[in-house]
């Protein structure tokens, strides 16, 4: 087992998740993640796990999505994890823009690469906005 990430580790992983999200860089996104990743996006959603689940994850929200902008705002790191809050602002390919926010939590391995991603925040209300 690797060694336990230090906390400039652990903080620009979180930090390379969002930039990637941003950026619309699929590859950079799925580089964040370890092999055996779980993303639970919202949290009351299935979970994606693994390459090929965080592929379909990715896939299936830039269907949805032509820009999707979630913005860090605090981080709070404690060992391997950490927990940030952020805003959201995404436009639909239908054009319409919702605003939202929430807080995720993360878990880095020591090759400082995401192990967990839980997202909490209110995907509902973000899609009545959208529709």
């Amino acid at each position: 087992m690797s060694a336990t990430p230090d906390a400039r580790t652990v903080e620009g992983a979180v930090r390379a998740y969002f930039a990637a999200l941003r950026a619309g860089d699929r590859d950079a996104w799925l580089a964040c993640f370890a092999d055996d990743a779980t993303l639970a996006d919202p949290v009351n959603a299935p979970p994606a796990s693994g390459r090929a689940g965080l592929e379909g994850f990715w896939d299936q929200m830039t269907t949805m999505f032509e820009r999707v902008e979630l913005t860090e705002g605090d981080i709070y790191v404690a060992g391997p994890r950490a927990a940030a809050t952020w805003t959201g602002r995404n436009t639909a390919r239908n054009g319409k823009v919702a605003t939202f926010a929430g807080i995720n939590t993360f878990e880095i391995d020591g090759a400082g690469r995401l192990r967990e991603v839980r997202g909490y925040w209110d995907a509902r209300a973000m899609l009545r906005q959208v529709r």
